[in-house]
């Protein structure tokens, strides 16, 4: 299709305070830092599942859910935006950039160029994106409201309702503090599953007798209760043994 209608999570990010930058630096050395700027951000974005639609001047739009959709494309896009700021102020040749960027989930149209490749995006959501980054303050991700309501897992800071050039009415926007850890909620009894468990049990013990390691793959339908079969197990051997999780991320 030359034409697609989407909804998508829209990434703006530039550089606070590159107007001063640029005055008071030569232009070849703004050039290669900002070339690891953009280096940098092509590679979070991509390692996130996002596409990077332009690079303007000191400023980088990417969208998530174009070409590939996902149902997690509004969380991709914060976690990327998190690890952008992270990466640029940890590179040695970037830790003197603060950046600012604003983060906003809407529908657009989104139309394919000549080449096929490349989309050329646009849409509210897409103005909104970028006001939201002129209104962050440096080193801060500025979220819209429907980003937010996609979203769990992350912390917030109040809301703010912001006058932006073009848009007869306030929006709404909050700052984004923190990704916050996995919390345990309290469950209900754990029925039945013995035979299960049984299984888990007999390779426990033989690890722990043989001291030889024992590798478990559960696979089942999702929503079949893989994760909390885990857990049961888990709360099982806690006692006698030290447990270590990892989570690989759906795009990992």
């Amino acid at each position: 299709m030359s034409e697609e209608r989407r909804v998508v999570t829209v990434l703006f990010s530039d550089v606070a305070g590159s107007t001063a930058m640029g005055e008071s630096n030569d232009p070849e050395d703004v050039r290669a830092l900002l070339g690891r700027y953009y280096a940098i951000a092509r590679e979070v974005i991509s390692a996130h599942g996002g596409t990077v639609e332009k690079f303007i001047g000191d400023s980088v739009m990417a969208v998530f859910g174009i070409p590939q959709a996902h149902g997690d494309d509004a969380e991709r896009a914060l976690v990327a935006a998190l690890t952008l700021i992270q990466r640029v102020a940890a590179d040695p040749e970037t830790t003197v950039l603060t950046l600012r960027i604003g983060v906003n989930t809407g529908e657009v149209v989104a139309t394919r160029q000549d080449e096929g490749r490349d989309f050329l995006v646009t849409g509210d959501a897409v103005n909104v994106a970028a006001r939201l980054q002129q209104h962050a303050d440096p080193g801060t991700i500025l979220v819209g409201e429907r980003t937010r309501r996609a979203v769990s897992g992350f912390r917030f800071d109040s809301d703010q309702r912001l006058e932006v050039k073009g848009k007869r009415e306030p929006i709404n926007a909050a700052t984004l503090l923190e990704r916050m850890s996995l919390r345990k909620v309290p469950r209900g009894a754990f029925l039945g599953r013995e035979h299960d468990l049984a299984q888990l049990d007999l390779v426990a013990r033989r690890a722990f007798t043989e001291r030889r390691a024992q590798l478990v793959t559960i696979t089942a339908p999702a929503g079949t209760g893989k994760s909390r079969l885990v857990e049961e197990f888990v709360a099982r051997v806690e006692g006698i043994a030290k447990v270590a999780s990892a989570q690989c991320l759906p795009y990992g």
